[in-house]
């Protein structure tokens, strides 16, 4: 899915010495690692909410001697009007708290003719974690409901494009693709979901609390046992399935 969606972009604008990249929500910094396969000596500007998910971008990049990155965390007007002419959002925007004014900043940011390319997920209930958290969660609460942390005025290509072009967006193309949810067993999943400091879980975690006064800890082995029941193995890694929307826009 990445692949696809930083070779589209870089395809419709093709970078060069002067480019800029921005990596919002750049969580691990995955997209960032893509565009580096191609364009390794190409400036990138990641910025994310988590404090958190900053520290893991950044053991990342030092990791892989990612150059010509600079990271910052996420303050409003940050970053210059103008001034990026690639900018990804991967599985943010439907995520996001206000995404109307998230994408109203994508568009000041970027410059003139510059290059969108995000995606967002079609199902908003996010079976792939969804799923497995709400049965865990139901075996010890049975009442318990998950919230929907994923926006459902992003779900189809028409929204998307509706969307995109109120915010001065224009040449929208948006395709729906069944990507896969990739780990190497289901102790990372858990570990993941629990300890990585990911916003997004942070919202059904404080719901497990406020709806039930439930203790996070006690539903980590139950999750755990949902994951092996959710998720297939094939080739040593856990997969499943979800269908997701690709979208590449200019300015």
């Amino acid at each position: 899915m990445l692949t696809a969606k930083t070779t589209q972009a870089t395809q419709t604008l093709p970078p060069d010495s002067s480019s800029a990249v921005l990596d919002d929500a750049c969580g691990i910094g995955t997209v960032t690692a893509e565009v580096k396969k191609s364009f390794p000596d190409i400036s990138v500007l990641a910025i994310d909410s988590s404090a958190g998910m900053l520290k893991a971008y950044n053991r990342k990049a030092k990791k892989h001697d990612f150059k010509n990155v600079t990271t910052r965390l996420l303050d409003g007007g940050n970053v210059s009007s103008d001034s990026i002419t690639h900018a990804f959002a991967c599985t943010f925007i439907d995520l996001a708290h206000n995404a109307t004014a998230c994408i109203q900043e994508l568009h000041r940011v970027m410059a003139p003719g510059g290059v969108l390319a995000m995606n967002t997920w079609a199902d908003p209930y996010h079976p792939s974690i969804g799923t497995p958290w709400t049965k865990a969660c139901q075996t010890v609460y049975p009442d318990y409901k998950a919230p929907m942390v994923t926006s459902p005025r992003w779900s189809t290509p028409e929204q998307i494009k509706e969307n995109l072009v109120k915010a001065g967006f224009k040449d929208v193309q948006t395709k729906q693709e069944m990507t896969h949810w990739r780990w190497s067993s289901p102790e990372e999943m858990t570990t993941w979901f629990f300890d990585g400091g990911n916003p997004v879980e942070g919202r059904w975690h404080e719901s497990l609390v406020e709806e039930c006064g439930g203790k996070l800890e006690d539903m980590r082995e139950p999750f755990h046992q949902e994951v092996v029941k959710e998720y297939r193995n094939e080739g040593g890694h856990l997969l499943r399935e979800e269908l997701v929307n690709l979208t590449i826009a200019r300015k």
